[in-house]
């Protein structure tokens, strides 16, 4: 894999967007999140999901950048991830009550609440080491799909084997680029499948 294209892949799987993608596998799939809301609910859905999670968070990122808080978009510093990554946390928050908000199926706010519970560990982490985030992105994803048929019992092997294979290809672009260690990408990848399982599995407990 080039150095062109792990950058590609790192963009375009950016760890923002991934409760994005999560929300758009679940309206997707053939089950009765499918069908429980109108395609009008979808886009409301969907809209505060990528503003909260992606549009807010980045242009926060982009404000701390300009102020010289934060020295570029890639933040190699680990201490340097600690602002916006909290920053993150509190958008991510306040979609978690948006959504809340709405007559909606609980599993999408609980997707956004373990999102957001999982930067805030990293963050502490980040303090004394360089977690990969995009690892914890995509791991998370991973914990989503693999409670899915304790949640509304369907099988999920082929979307499951597939995320197996993209935290692959994410993990490969990380290492190509030279961001993060093999202990970086691992340890990222078990917190957002962990973290994501357990509020997923213990969702009940939230109401």
């Amino acid at each position: 894999m080039s150095k062109k294209l792990a950058r590609f892949i790192s963009f375009v799987f950016h760890p923002l967007l991934m409760p994005t993608y999560a929300i758009l596998l679940l309206i997707n799939m053939n089950s009765y999140l499918a069908y429980s809301m109108p395609p009008e609910l979808q886009r409301i859905v969907l809209g505060i999901i990528f503003f909260t999670t992606f549009a807010l968070p980045f242009l926060m990122a982009m404000f701390y950048i300009q102020k010289g808080m934060v020295s570029n978009i890639y933040m190699v510093n680990a201490k340097e991830r600690t602002l916006p990554y909290l920053t993150a946390a509190i958008f991510y928050f306040g979609g978690y009550y948006l959504l809340t908000q709405l007559p909606i199926p609980r599993l999408f706010s609980w997707v956004i609440l373990a999102a957001a519970v999982s930067i805030i560990v990293a963050s502490l982490i980040n303090v004394k080491w360089k977690i990969s985030i995009h690892m914890l992105g995509v791991g998370a994803l991973g914990g989503l799909i693999f409670s899915l048929p304790q949640l509304m019992l369907i099988e999920v092997f082929r979307p499951f084997v597939l995320v197996i294979l993209l935290a692959g290809i994410i993990g490969t672009a990380r290492l190509v680029s030279g961001r993060h260690t093999i202990g970086q990408i691992s340890a990222g990848y078990i917190l957002g499948f962990t973290l994501e399982w357990l509020v997923l599995r213990y969702s009940d407990l939230l109401i």
